[in-house]
């Protein structure tokens, strides 16, 4: 079996490295902690648990809606923010790429786990997980867009 820890270590251990060193001792941590829903249209053709009833929601048109949260906290010039999601990574790296922080830091099954938020092209591909994600094919524009105002709005100071 071949080990992926090398790659672990750039993608994601380098990055840590990187800001704890931009982070100045003595320097006084800025805090900031937010929250944004989005909300995008369900698939109709999957059931919703009552005990899902918080992230659910009709459009006026009467659509049935998926009401994700997104919850963030800043700490000086990184973000750290987070999903009840299994996010497709392409959506997490267009976010940090777009984003105005200098480091960005993505958890999923934050606060619990709503399915997997696949991007566009992969429900056009099909597979397990459009199979089986709770979300259509709008789902990537929506919370893509939605992430991105989010983090726009964000204090910088």
């Amino acid at each position: 079996m071949k080990s992926h820890i090398g790659e672990f270590r750039v993608l994601l251990g380098d990055k840590i490295l990187e800001a704890n060193r931009a982070l100045a001792a003595g320097v006084e941590a800025k805090l900031w902690l937010g929250e944004k829903w989005i909300e995008t249209p369900r698939r109709a053709d999957l059931g919703w648990s009552e005990e899902l009833a918080a992230y659910g929601a009709k459009s006026p048109a009467g659509v049935d809606l998926v009401r994700i949260p997104v919850r963030a906290l800043r700490i000086n010039d990184t973000i750290l923010w987070g999903s009840p999601v299994e996010l497709f990574c392409e959506i997490a790296l267009r976010v940090r790429a777009d984003s105005p922080f200098r480091h960005n830091f993505f958890f999923g099954y934050s606060n619990g786990w709503l399915g997997y938020l696949p991007t566009a092209e992969a429900f056009r591909d099909g597979g397990y997980e459009p199979r089986t994600s709770p979300f259509t094919e709008q789902v990537e524009c929506d919370y893509t867009e939605g992430v991105m105002a989010f983090l726009q709005g964000v204090p910088r100071n």
